[in-house]
């Protein structure tokens, strides 16, 4: 389950440092050898020649019969004011949750000989809550809209991704993206990392308090379409 973050209004942080004399520390010369330096470093002081090397690995599992969500995105966006009206703030960035920024769905389901049903992604947004968890004042007010509409996919695949798709708070799942018979094979990822009205927003009652505030979303694949249901 994943969270959105709102902060209206401004929080200030203060930290008092106080005055206290310190004793300056002793310097002194450390000689040191080889063995001391960290690893892939170049053995010879000032060398002109030579070179140093490291290892990293790299991984990936290959599916076969399977439907995974992967990950959604968390959704962070931007600070505003108090207002009479109600106001639209677009994404800021990802860091809240786990901070994701993608969905992404990997469908592996290509056993020979048998026709795939698809898939169905669908949201579901939860009632924003204070940080104390207290309820806002106009709870169903709240709705953030998935705008959106690019995808990549890993074999070239077709997606329908929904445009402009409304999540309103404690309303039903939403169609967030499907995939029709034989189609949405392989990897699909829709990214939500850029900032912007036009990749997410997040409508915000009027007469908001001020404080920050959080709702979980729910995100659901389902193997199967509306028209080719899973038996």
């Amino acid at each position: 389950m994943k969270k959105n973050k709102l902060i209206i209004g401004g929080v200030a942080s203060f930290a008092a440092v106080l005055g206290l004399a310190v004793a300056a520390p002793a310097v002194h010369a450390e000689t040191f050898s080889n063995n001391d330096l960290p690893q892939n470093t170049s053995t010879t002081k000032d060398a002109k020649t030579g070179d140093v090397s490291a290892t990293s690995n790299a991984h990936i599992d290959i599916q076969s019969g399977y439907l995974t969500l992967n990950s959604v995105p968390d959704l962070n966006f931007a600070p505003t004011s108090q207002s009479s009206n109600n106001q639209v703030q677009g994404l800021l960035n990802n860091n809240t949750g786990n901070r994701q920024s993608q969905i992404s769905i990997t469908d592996s389901r290509t056993a020979e000989g048998k026709a795939q049903n698809g898939w169905q992604l669908s949201a579901a947004l939860g009632q924003f809550r204070g940080l104390n968890g207290a309820a806002t004042d106009n709870p169903g007010a709240w709705a953030i809209n998935l705008n959106n509409t690019g995808y990549t996919n890993s074999q070239n695949s077709r997606v329908n991704v929904t445009p402009n798709a409304r999540l309103s708070a404690g309303g039903n799942g939403t169609n967030i993206a499907s995939a029709n018979n034989n189609e949405g094979i392989g990897n699909t990822t829709i990214d939500y990392s850029k900032q912007g009205k036009n990749v997410a927003s997040l409508t915000v009652p009027a007469n908001t308090k001020e404080g920050s505030y959080d709702a979980p979303i729910t995100w659901t694949l389902t193997a199967g379409t509306p028209n080719n249901p899973t038996a």
